[in-house]
């Protein structure tokens, strides 16, 4: 039976898993690698993905037939003609071009007209880091072949060929336009060609050479396809890039969407993936903090993650509202200068009700940025994939706070297991669907009981509340 091959480069490490035809996992990998901080820079070392990869697969024993990559984003690598690359990564945590994007935003059209994506002048994305690389590094622009991301890197050195897809190159390359961002590259003073060729996510990109062969420790051959951002390949793995749902994929911060079958119109607060970056459009919004804010109480209360978790299964019902915004938010408020609060604690609460309340806020997020989203039909299910996802804390807490089902994805690796489904749809040519069939997860539903609803709705408006306090509009009524 034919296997394919998915690998995922998260911000610390890389995970890789082996899928056969039927959608059994068969073996499974991670690596970690380093990362550099220091006054608000945030490196890595290009080098350091192949170690992690060959760590990864040095165990398994079947040999794919194809390979899909998925990869942080917007990370960027400057790549010499050779595959090796020019300088260290800057990854999307890298906070150094704070004047670039301001000069971004003050000067050029806004991103929406520019690339028919909004907020991409922000400090994390590519545009601010290839004008900061302008100003401070123009030698190693100098001496750049191809601007990647870190998946396209990789794909680089299997093949011999470079290529990235639009959503991932999204800030470089103008989706609205088709072509790479004029306005992005002339205020760089860098020529347009350095960005790679952009095609489809699950186009072949090549086969594996013999060298790359050799270090990576993969079959020559092989075909690799372009790949996607962690968060596409995340969402293709839950299901919701090939067929219209809503879902969170959680994790230390969240990925919260909707997809739909056909193109709506653009909605404020966050992110559209039209239908020509992926078989169906997807709105949607990273939050940022989901299990970060479990991992702040934990050092509060000196309890693991897990005993929070136990604790909120077993908790008394409560009215406390907490807002997640620990280093402010994202999605949909970009803001990051909004801050966390309880409120309506009542002396009766203890710390189980605490730590239900903090993850029910993290729940509550999770709506609001479906609502950015556009209203879900009436009891229409939420996806969720991501570690933990399944115990009884964060279930009950996420149904006080959705009031709706939830369908749980027991794949714990969604992002690979999307690249997965890229290869096997590159190597087959079946259409995106037809893999999320034959290799989509297993799934366990968790059953809202009819008063669920109302319930999480009165939560909702309390916590609308405290966000518009938070946010400083008292105007707000809901």
């Amino acid at each position: 039976m034919r296997t394919w091959l998915g690998i995922d480069f998260g911000t610390s490490g890389v995970k890789a898993i082996l899928v056969t035809d039927d959608g059994d996992v068969v073996e499974r990998g991670h690596a970690e690698y380093p990362s550099w901080e220091s006054g608000g820079a945030h490196e890595q070392q290009a080098e350091d993905y192949i170690g992690a990869v060959r760590r990864a697969v040095a165990h398994f024993e079947r040999k794919p037939d194809g390979i899909g990559i998925v990869g942080h984003t917007p990370s960027l690598v400057l790549a010499a003609e050779d595959a090796t690359a020019v300088r260290p990564v800057i990854t999307w945590r890298d906070g150094r071009p704070t004047e670039e994007a301001e000069w971004l935003r003050r000067s050029l059209r806004s991103s929406l007209d520019v690339f028919g994506v909004d907020n991409l002048w922000d400090v994390s994305q590519l545009p601010a880091k290839l004008l900061w690389l302008a100003r401070n590094d123009p030698r190693a622009l100098a001496a750049t072949k191809w601007l990647l991301t870190p998946k396209d890197f990789i794909g680089f050195r299997l093949t011999g060929s470079a290529a990235t897809d639009a959503w991932s190159g999204k800030g470089l390359w103008s989706i609205a336009e088709g072509r790479p961002s004029p306005d992005v590259f002339a205020a760089a003073g860098v020529d347009e060609d350095l960005l790679a060729p952009v095609l489809d996510p699950w186009e072949v990109l090549g086969a594996t050479t013999a060298s790359a062969a050799a270090e990576f420790g993969l079959p020559a051959g092989c075909p690799v396809v372009v790949g996607w951002s962690d968060a596409m390949g995340g969402m293709l793995g839950i299901g919701a890039a090939a067929l219209p749902r809503s879902f969170v994929l959680a994790g230390t911060s969240d990925i919260v969407g909707r997809s739909f079958s056909a193109d709506e119109a653009t909605k404020a607060g966050v992110y559209r993936v039209p239908a020509s970056c992926s078989p169906i459009p997807v709105d949607y919004g990273p939050t940022q903090s989901s299990g970060a804010s479990l991992l702040w109480l934990s050092r509060l209360t000196g309890r693991t993650p897990g005993e929070l978790v136990a604790a909120a299964a077993g908790a008394a019902e409560t009215d406390a509202v907490f807002l997640p915004y620990l280093r402010g938010e994202r999605a949909p408020l970009w803001d990051p200068s909004v801050r966390a609060s309880f409120s309506d604690i009542a002396e009766s609460d203890g710390l189980e009700e605490v730590a239900l309340a903090t993850m029910r806020g993290v729940g509550l997020s999770n709506r609001h940025v479906l609502d950015a989203c556009g209203h879900p039909e009436a009891g229409e299910p939420v996806h969720l994939g991501g570690s933990d996802v399944g115990s009884a804390g964060w279930t009950r807490a996420r149904v006080e706070a959705l009031g709706v089902d939830l369908v749980i994805h027991l794949e714990p690796q969604l992002p690979a297991l999307g690249a997965a489904m890229l290869a096997r749809s590159g190597a087959t040519g079946d259409p995106i669907a037809e893999s999320y069939r034959r290799l989509g997860a297993d799934v366990r539903v968790v059953r809202a009981d009819e008063a669920a609803g109302g319930a999480a709705r009165r939560r909702y408006s309390a916590y609308r509340r405290q966000v518009a306090v938070a946010v400083g509009d008292y105007r707000l009524d809901y």
